[in-house]
C-alpha cells in the first residue's frame, strides 16, 4: 500500500470548503484534471478522467465540516482517499490522504510521486476556485 498525505491551509470559511469538496456534481466547474462526473446516488459517483480513465467511489464516511471518506476504485488501483477538516481562525486546515494499493506491478513504481501530485492539483484547483467564487 502506497500512502500520499498532504497538509495546508486555506483562508476560506470551512463551511465554503467543505461544501465545496463535498459538492461532487459541481467538481467539472473547477477541477482542471476531469471530464465529468455522474453522481449514481448519495454514496456512489464516478469521475473520468482527461485521459479517459473512469474511477469509482463510495462514500465511506461523512461527518460535516470534520471527515469525508472515500473508498476508490479504477482499472489501476484501489484503496481510500481521506479529508480531514478543521477550523483554523478564520480558515480551514486540511488533511487530504489517498492510502492505495495498485492493481497492476508496473503502477507500484510511480504511484507515490502520482497520488502527491494529484493531490497537490485538488487543493490548488480547490483554492483557485475559491478565490473566484
Amino acid at each position: 500500500m502506497v500512502i500520499a498525505k498532504i497538509e495546508a491551509t486555506l483562508e476560506f470559511d470551512i463551511g465554503r470548503v467543505w461544501d465545496t469538496v463535498t459538492g461532487i456534481k459541481n467538481y467539472p466547474l473547477w477541477r482542471s484534471d476531469l471530464k465529468g462526473v455522474q453522481v449514481i446516488d448519495d454514496d456512489n459517483f464516478t469521475e473520468e478522467g482527461k485521459q479517459g480513465i473512469v474511477t469509482r467511489f463510495l462514500i465511506a464516511d461523512r461527518k460535516p465540516k470534520e471527515l469525508f471518506e472515500l473508498n476508490v476504485e479504477n482499472d489501476n488501483l484501489k484503496g481510500v482517499w481521506t479529508g480531514q477538516f478543521c477550523k483554523c481562525g478564520s480558515g480551514t486546515s486540511i488533511v487530504f490522504t489517498e492510502s492505495i494499493e495498485p492493481k497492476k506491478a508496473v503502477f507500484a513504481f510511480i504511484l507515490k510521486t502520482y497520488l502527491k501530485a494529484h493531490i497537490k492539483r485538488f487543493i490548488r484547483d480547490l483554492q483557485l476556485f475559491l478565490s473566484h467564487k
